[in-house]
């Protein structure tokens, strides 16, 4: 660890936190500590990978995933304030090719919209995490063929594609990118000189954190998440000692304008109830990328971030001039919220006898993760898989989606191989037409169905995924 002063009220924590890691199969993690104007903690516990026993430091580089939708947030407000770009303007004045399933909305919807989540959009997320070399204006193009989750302002929807189209917008309206307002007006003023807005970057980068997802007890390297038509949702790489300096903008320490840094935490949209992970976090609405509500009676600003081998979360507690950021190299788990919750207490002066976030957070994964027990009386024997209804080789083509972009379907040894975008899929025949899909990467289980045209031809090959609100339909690219 790297402390830059002296963290009494931590030690207990921070001390225990190798341990805690060891017992949740975290290599390392990230820490950045402020309060009252001045940096308490900067640094690291652990190491940077399973593969790489070099310890992590502050300067070490993880990715942030949607914590950095804070950054357009905040990107947006200061355009806004020099006149470059109007929050309250339809988004087609700076994207005008936009065109969604309902054109009213496409009309109407504005960056404000976007960047509080009421805009309508859907999540169809898988969309673009299989195809990570689609760039923004490839984004904007497949919108018109996803799926809306509801009517304009109607209702809190969470999306990705929506920072996307926001953060395409910014930067049109500046005449040069997201990324180049990115660094010129915040990261460069902040003086956050290790942070990058590419995963790919931070590859590159000697002193970086590796993604990791735990399999059967076991820590193993993942894949790096790469967003580039969706940046603006979430692709801020950052370290321990830049996280400070976010920190302390956000706090009105920083050298940028405390009440335009403000105006990103104000709610513009209603949060439903459901959003808070326990009764100590009250969530009550949404700003530019944070959620606003009130942790133990005092006032919250806090959001997570998610994304392949990394679990990020950012809390603030404006009152008491603290912030947290906290970082794990793995991805899904529970550790950097139960860290993040821990040190707030501390901070707050609320550690003692009850039990620690982490002996809550095991405790109520110990009980999800007991599978029900079934009445062997009454329970079904499982069906019999039933054979494919036709050769591999009459399920093997190209299948277009307009919004998804391609599935392809090659056979080999006796079984089928399915590619959706850019990603091979694992695949395994369950019965008749249908097989088995799963991606690996996020743990992600679904179907493929095929179903054959009039002439007998195998024609549609239908897609369901644990995450979709509804199936999605891919047509031969030989009936175009």
């Amino acid at each position: 660890m790297t402390a830059l002063v002296d963290e009494t009220a931590l030690s207990e924590v921070t001390s225990a936190l190798a341990t805690e890691l060891e017992l949740a199969h975290v290599p390392g993690m990230e820490l950045a500590i402020v309060r009252g104007g001045e940096a308490v903690f900067a640094g690291g516990v652990g190491v940077r990978g399973v593969d790489d026993p070099a310890p992590v430091s502050a300067t070490t580089l993880f990715h942030h995933g949607s914590c950095g939708k804070a950054y357009t947030g905040l990107l947006a407000v200061l355009l806004a304030a020099d006149g470059v770009v109007d929050l309250d303007a339809p988004v087609r004045r700076y994207v005008p090719e936009l065109r969604l399933p309902d054109p009213v909305i496409a009309e109407r919807v504005t960056l404000r919209d976007l960047l509080s989540h009421r805009s309508g959009f859907g999540r169809n997320d898988l969309a673009w995490i299989l195809n990570p070399t689609w760039s923004p204006d490839d984004v904007v193009a497949r919108l018109e063929h996803l799926p809306l989750i509801g009517d304009l302002r109607a209702q809190w929807s969470y999306s990705n594609f929506g920072y996307a189209v926001a953060g395409l917008a910014l930067g049109r309206a500046a005449g040069t990118s997201w990324a180049a307002e990115m660094n010129e007006r915040v990261l460069g003023p902040l003086g956050m000189s290790r942070t990058t807005l590419t995963a790919a970057g931070m590859a590159e980068d000697l002193d970086h954190a590796t993604p990791h997802v735990v399999r059967d007890g076991v820590a193993q390297p993942t894949v790096f998440r790469l967003l580039n038509g969706i940046a603006p949702a979430g692709e801020v790489v950052s370290c321990a000692a830049d996280s400070v300096r976010w920190l302390m903008a956000q706090l009105g320490d920083g050298p940028l304008d405390a009440e335009l840094v403000r105006q990103a935490h104000a709610p513009s949209m209603l949060v439903p109830s459901g959003v808070s992970p326990f009764p100590e976090m009250e969530v009550v609405g949404y700003g530019f990328g944070w959620v606003i509500g009130r942790y133990r009676g005092r006032s919250l600003v806090w959001h997570n971030g998610g994304v392949d081998g990394f679990s990020t979360q950012t809390l603030l507690l404006p009152d008491d001039r603290i912030g947290i950021v906290v970082s794990a190299n793995v991805f899904p788990g529970n550790t950097s919220l139960a860290v993040v919750l821990d040190i707030a207490d501390e901070l707050l002066g609320l550690g003692g006898d009850a039990p620690s976030w982490f002996e809550r957070l095991r405790a109520a994964e110990a009980v999800s993760d007991v599978p029900p027990q079934p009445n062997e009386a009454e329970s079904p024997a499982p069906p019999l898989p039933r054979p494919h209804a036709r050769d591999l080789s009459d399920y093997v083509g190209i299948f277009d989606h307009p919004g998804w972009g391609r599935l392809q379907v090659t056979s080999e040894d006796g079984r089928l191989r399915i590619w959706i975008g850019e990603f091979e899929l694992e695949v395994a025949h369950r019965h008749f037409e249908t097989w088995r899909l799963h991606y690996a990467p996020l743990d992600g289980d679904g179907t493929v169905t095929f179903a054959e045209d009039a002439s007998g031809k195998v024609s549609v090959a239908e897609v369901a995924f644990d995450s979709l609100t509804e199936p999605v339909t891919f047509r031969s690219s030989k009936d175009s």
